[in-house]
């Protein structure tokens, strides 16, 4: 019994881990959920808004997912890792770069740690969709408190709403941030 649990565990680990909760459930831009990591014993919570287009053209073709890491089935303490993660349907450069009142982060630069993101985990030859970086607490409280925030995500302009502003000032209290420590 225990060899076929690792072989479903072997199997089915490589598609969902903590930081796919944003991609396996689905979140309403504005809306903190959560899900608990039984098998890694992580406790993920994840914010997801929706850029607009630079240009005022509509929203941009880009899912943007704030995402926190706490150890153990209850967010205890300040989160062990910050994140966000940005997935577009055509990549023309692997780069995310958030501009928060007029100064740039470079998420993806030669400061941030970054990985790329691919549609399907184990395809050798799929090109990436996405960038998943980590986020510095003092920089997600920059954009939450931000009278104008954007960036470019993918190759793509975007500009965060007021009212995903707000949405991200409500992530950014849930999860005991709001004040530097």
């Amino acid at each position: 019994m225990t060899s076929v649990l690792a072989w479903h565990l072997a199997l089915f680990l490589p598609f969902q881990a903590p930081g796919d909760g944003g991609a396996l459930t689905d979140s309403k831009p504005g809306e903190i959920k959560s899900i608990y990591w039984d098998v890694f014993d992580t406790t993920e919570v994840w914010l997801r808004v929706s850029p607009e287009a630079a240009d005022g053209k509509g929203p941009a073709p880009l899912r943007l997912v704030f995402q926190a890491f706490y150890p153990g089935r209850q967010p205890k303490g300040p989160p062990k890792r910050l994140g966000v993660r940005v997935v577009g349907p055509a990549v023309a450069d692997l780069s995310l770069r958030l501009t928060i009142d007029g100064k740039t982060f470079d998420l993806t630069g030669p400061e941030g740690s970054s990985r790329l993101l691919f549609p399907v985990p184990s395809c050798q030859e799929c090109s990436a969709n996405g960038v998943d970086a980590e986020l510095k607490p003092s920089v997600l409280r920059a954009l939450a408190s931000a009278a104008s925030a954007g960036g470019t995500a993918l190759g793509v302009p975007f500009v965060i709403s007021s009212s995903d502003r707000k949405a991200l000032q409500a992530y950014v209290e849930q999860l005991g941030l709001a004040r530097e420590p």
